[in-house]
């Protein structure tokens, strides 16, 4: 390896110690790839430059997230000027009667949906129903992402489509319907012990705020209790209002109070619900089941081509998903504000656009730095035609360390294909990380089926998006529910970490 892959790699371990540390990586990032660049090149005006083609790649990779999350925030938008998401996310109220009911509803609906049509148009789609009445049972933003996150991996065995065991098949020399079945098991045992710990977990910490909200409150009253004891002077000053106190707040000032106050009752008209007339309730409850029913007719549509070949779908699912939200956002702004539909429709759009932007535009460095790792990209960001794929060759020369053994060859597997996963890709690295496994798997006398399916969870768990805060997934999840990505990948790590070595150790074990 060359002196800039050395580099690079150090750089990853750099920005991997200071995610686990809780800082700020969008600045190394930029610094990392400045440094490779540089190396590699020799050129100091190559390594500036590099800062601005490594950003732009990564938008060009990543401009399909953001007209994602633009679409689903318009559409979110519009159903709460119109006060119509209270009917549409009323049927599922009953379903979710309290946090633990509702934690697994809402993972097995991600589950289920991600297996039909991938995680992306999944966040769209299961966002669009059933956050707001994750929010409204009391489930915080960061517990519904971690929950989304964690369950999205089921759809990594691709056991529906089958596209990606496809992919892994062709590196790996084994039939792709035995992977997408091996896949299937293996995915099942790593989410449902990781949504199991990740359930503990977060009781723990729920458990310890109220704990802490309790002794804060204690203190407060012994504060209180002595200063009464003291002078009148004092007691006045205490029971007068305090200008600098910070007032508790509901929900943050993000999207996602604007989720969770998804059913309040003043819209854009200025009105409450107490003025409100018969019909514009009745309004407000047709635009809200409209909405559902599309949705669950999309989700109809596009199961149906895996039991019959009379019905084809060209489009992917994430186009499906988010251009039925937008044709959705100018029917609900059509209904709700016929005078004024084509400029209230167009500001909701341009307003997704923004908060698109805002919300994600400081990841696109992030991951301008990790595309550097993968030889597709690197020549765009370097500038060069036969620029090599910094992390990617790293990872293939060391596979000959590895001590032969089926254990550690699965483990071994795993830690590549999470690993590789790191530059927010998912597809792009399945070969390589298949055909290592299918080496590793002659050379230990490992079964080749188990280690290809290995290969395929674990390099789409990570850069498929639930792993990597610059990936699709993660990022959709994060606009949604208004979190930062970085906060909810910390979130699911040690949960998802535990469950993997479980699943992979199950895996050898069964297999």
């Amino acid at each position: 390896m060359s002196a800039a892959h050395w580099v690079y790699l150090a750089c990853v371990v750099i920005i991997i110690v200071l995610l686990i540390a809780r800082q700020n990586i969008v600045i190394p990032a930029i610094a990392a790839t400045f440094v490779t660049v540089l190396v590699y090149t020799g050129s100091f005006l190559s390594g500036i430059s590099s800062i601005f083609t490594g950003t732009l790649t990564a938008g060009v990779t990543l401009f399909e997230v953001f007209i994602v999350v633009a679409f689903v925030r318009a559409l979110y938008e519009a159903l709460k000027d119109a006060r119509a998401l209270n009917s549409m996310v009323s049927p599922f109220v009953s379903l979710m009667r309290s946090h633990a009911t509702t934690f697994w509803a809402l993972a097995i609906a991600v589950g289920i949906f991600s297996l039909l049509f991938w995680a992306t148009a999944t966040a769209a789609l299961v966002g669009a129903v059933l956050v707001p009445v994750a929010l409204r049972m009391g489930l915080s933003t960061k517990t519904i992402g971690a929950v989304m996150l964690v369950a999205g991996g089921i759809g990594t065995s691709d056991y529906v489509l089958q596209a990606l065991p496809g992919f892994t098949s062709s590196a790996a020399g084994v039939p792709a319907p035995a992977i997408a079945e091996r896949a299937m098991i293996i995915v099942l045992f790593i989410a449902v012990p990781g949504l199991i710990l990740l359930q503990l977990f977060e009781r723990r910490r729920t458990r310890q705020e109220v704990l802490a909200l309790a002794g804060a409150a204690a203190r407060d009253s012994e504060r209180a209790s002595s200063v009464l004891r003291g002078s009148p002077d004092e007691a006045q000053h205490l029971a007068a209002p305090q200008s600098n106190q910070r007032e508790p707040v509901a929900a943050s000032d993000g999207p996602a109070s604007s989720i969770s106050g998804a059913g309040a009752d003043v819209g854009p008209h200025g009105n409450s619900d107490l003025t409100r007339t018969a019909s514009q309730e009745r309004r407000s409850r047709g635009l809200g089941v409209l909405v559902l029913m599309a949705f669950a007719g999309l989700a109809v549509y596009m199961i149906l081509p895996r039991f019959t070949d009379s019905i084809a779908i060209q489009a992917s699912g994430t186009a499906l998903v988010t251009g039925l939200a937008l044709v959705l956002l100018v029917v609900v702004t059509a209904v709700d504000t016929p005078r004024n539909v084509l400029e209230r429709a167009a500001q909701q759009f341009s307003d997704g656009l923004t908060f698109s932007f805002k919300a994600m535009g400081p990841v696109l460095p992030i991951a301008g730095f990790f595309l550097l790792g993968n030889a597709d990209y690197s020549g765009q960001i370097t500038g060069t035609e036969d620029a090599p794929g910094f992390f990617l060759d790293a990872l293939a020369e060391s596979s000959s360390f590895i001590p032969q053994s089926p254990f550690f060859a699965a483990f071994a597997v795993v830690i590549i294909g999470l690993i590789a996963g790191l530059d927010g890709s998912a597809i792009a690295n399945i070969p390589m990380v298949a055909s290592l496994a299918a080496g590793l798997a002659e050379a230990t006398g490992a079964d080749p089926v188990t280690m290809a399916a290995l290969a395929q969870v674990s390099a789409v768990w990570s850069g498929g998006g639930m792993l990597v805060p610059w990936s699709s997934y993660v990022l959709v999840v994060a606009a949604i529910l208004g979190e930062s990505p970085v906060t909810l990948v910390r979130r699911v790590l040690l949960p998802t970490a535990i469950a993997f070595v479980f699943g992979t150790t199950m895996a050898i074990l069964l297999f």
